[in-house]
């Protein structure tokens, strides 16, 4: 009797051995399953994932287009896990023509209203013409010595003006921050001086860049955005431009300032004090960079024409995703409603 007492203990106790060993494995599979799958979802993406097995019919959000975002180097997860905010304006909540917002990472337009009707752009073309400089002059701190030539026409077309004269040498990242944060007409047109020789030579820098880029709606005539008939682009094709100018961090530090400080000169002795005017507006007639659920208006650049309208391009950011948003042919002027910045607002709100 204790003999098979004890042939039962021994066969029990295999059984519990294998049972545990078993239990083990499964458990490290499923721990290593688990940190797999961390490790290919990055943080900033979890809160973004949907929880749902990905059909055979794509969703709109997932064919993605754009170009590619590197200078975050965020990896996007599958189109199929991508839940895209749920956008609820429609294009009769917007006053402009013509409007896109897109998600820089993921490629993909969230929203858009004519978003291919050409139109003109006004001073949002500075964006292009920064972008060009940026890629042609290696040394920002050599000095250029401004002309009278910088200044035609401008006084008569009430062109903005960044406060530096004539015959006053200044350094080409001073003409940079006036033409970003002031929108100087007279420093886009020094700097296409600077670049080409003179504007239309400049403008076809600008041009091989849109058709390096592939946008066959776009055409630019001059530096400074002031009206020209064959100047015009798309709300489209102006957010991948900035997305593509985005990727220079110089373009970016300029943009994200408040103010600059010149070199002094002569002429500015305590140097020029340049204020952006995209800031400005921001904080005083609006709810500033900050917009609840934690995104944040990193910068901008406005423009307006009679021809043109209010426009605006800007980006921001929130959970780790950059998105863009361009509005262009808005009603009003500068002593109206900044019917750009409210469309703007309204659609980043919608993030």
């Amino acid at each position: 009797m204790n003999r098979k007492r004890c042939r039962n203990y021994t066969q029990r106790k295999k059984i519990y051995t294998l049972a545990y060993s078993f239990i083990c494995c499964l458990s490290m599979i499923l721990l290593i399953s688990q940190h797999a799958l961390a490790e290919e979802t990055p943080p900033s993406f979890r809160e973004d994932i949907l929880l749902s097995s990905p059909t055979d019919t794509p969703s709109p959000w997932q064919v993605a287009d754009g170009l590619p975002f590197l200078w975050q180097q965020t990896a996007p997860l599958p189109a199929s896990l991508y839940r895209p905010p749920q956008i609820e304006l429609t294009a009769t909540d917007l006053s402009c023509r013509a409007a896109i917002l897109i998600d820089c990472n993921l490629g993909m337009t969230l929203f858009e209203k004519n978003a291919d009707l050409s139109l003109y752009p006004a001073s949002v073309t500075k964006l292009l013409t920064a972008w060009v400089v940026l890629e042609q002059i290696d040394d920002l701190s050599q000095s250029f010595t401004l002309q009278n030539s910088d200044f035609n026409g401008l006084y008569a077309q009430h062109a903005s003006l960044s406060g530096f004269y004539s015959g006053e040498t200044v350094s080409y990242l001073d003409l940079l921050y006036s033409l970003l944060l002031v929108s100087g007409c007279d420093s886009a047109q020094a700097l296409a001086r600077a670049v080409a020789g003179n504007e239309t030579a400049f403008s076809e820098y600008m041009n091989e860049k849109v058709a390096a880029l592939g946008l066959t709606h776009s055409r630019f005539t001059n530096a400074s955005g002031l009206h020209g008939d064959e100047h015009y682009t798309t709300a489209r094709d102006m957010a991948l431009i900035f997305q593509a100018a985005l990727e220079n961090p110089r373009l970016r530090e300029i943009l994200s300032s408040e103010s600059y400080v010149s070199t002094p000169t002569p002429q500015h002795p305590e140097g020029l004090t340049l204020r952006s005017y995209f800031f400005w507006r921001l904080e005083h007639d609006y709810a500033g960079k900050y917009l609840e659920g934690g995104l944040e208006i990193l910068g901008g650049k406005t423009g307006y024409t009679d021809a043109a309208g209010l426009c605006l391009a800007a980006y921001a950011q929130k959970n780790g995703h950059t998105y863009i948003a361009v509005v262009l042919g808005g009603p009003g002027n500068s002593r109206t409603e900044q019917y750009n910045f409210s469309d703007v607002i309204a659609l980043f709100k919608q993030l």
